[in-house]
């Protein structure tokens, strides 16, 4: 039995950068089980990673059952469930995009309360995002997403906006199979359908205290929308390559390269070995 672990999930290579600058400023702020799940293309180059005993996280290879629209999002809910089997009680996931700069005790002793926590995305609220919940509209009824669900976060303007990007949850949870399950309906017409869904489920499971939100974005900022002062932010999020799209935000840009620059500069996680084969266009051009 573990108490807790963090996970990733990586598809495609091009996404392996970002997942070496989140790995490497998670260790300066924990210090527990990291597992990185793979899909079979992107494999050999966390297995390079993980390589690097500075870095010490497990490598395990993984395939989708589906692999359509939306198939990461769906993945990455099954590969939290799959973790029963280890009896893990407590299991974070946590998007590639992303960097430490605090540490995250505070979020996993609070999911201690929870079946699953999820964090609210900068200071957003459900008012900011309310025509992307209604775009599940089409799909509730019988064997589908609940419609008083998505009525009562309708209702609810001033709830937070959830972020599946940073999350932690009970592998064991019917919170999980619910979310797969409504994110499966509509998996081939919305958006980030994942996300989208997440706001709904925060109708069904919300009040009855199942289901938890860190308030305040500290866990899941982002350096386009910015809302909070440097010293307070734990994770940053860099969503859309905006921390190698200055057009996007030059903020996000200069809080991710010099981090960047300092694991190649070191070689962390083998970087060196791959860097050009992981194939990410945007840091390509950077460095050209």
């Amino acid at each position: 039995m573990q108490e807790f672990q963090v996970n990733y999930l990586m598809s495609g290579s091009p996404h392996a950068p970002y997942l070496l600058a989140s790995l490497y400023t998670l260790r300066f702020h924990y210090s527990g089980h990291v597992v990185v799940h793979a899909w079979p293309e992107s494999f050999p180059l966390v297995e390079l990673i993980a390589k690097d005993h500075r870095l010490n996280i497990e490598a395990r290879k993984r395939e989708p059952a589906y692999r359509g629209r939306n198939a990461q999002f769906l993945d990455k809910i099954k590969m939290i469930q799959s973790l029963k089997e280890e009896q893990v009680l407590h299991a974070a996931y946590i998007d590639a995009d992303t960097t430490f700069h605090r540490p995250i005790d505070e979020l996993i002793d609070a999911s201690q309360a929870y079946e699953f926590l999820a964090t609210q995305f900068n200071n957003w609220t459900v008012d900011r995002v309310k025509r992307r919940i209604r775009w599940v509209s089409e799909f509730t009824g019988k064997e589908s997403i609940d419609s008083e669900c998505l009525e009562t976060v309708l209702n609810h303007l001033d709830w937070p906006s959830v972020n599946g990007g940073v999350w932690i949850a009970t592998p064991t949870s019917e919170i999980l199979q619910t979310w797969y399950d409504w994110t499966w309906v509509c998996r081939k017409k919305v958006f980030i359908a994942d996300e989208v869904v997440l706001h709904v489920l925060l109708g069904k499971y919300l009040r009855d205290f199942r289901m938890g939100v860190w308030h305040g974005g500290q866990f899941n900022s982002s350096p386009i929308y910015k809302s909070l002062p440097p010293s307070e932010i734990a994770i940053m999020h860099y969503h859309g390559d905006s921390n190698v799209r200055t057009s996007k935000s030059r903020y996000g840009f200069k809080a991710w390269w010099p981090i960047w620059k300092t694991c190649v500069q070191r070689n962390i996680g083998n970087v060196r070995s791959w860097k050009d084969e992981a194939n990410n266009k945007f840091i390509k051009a950077l460095e050209s």
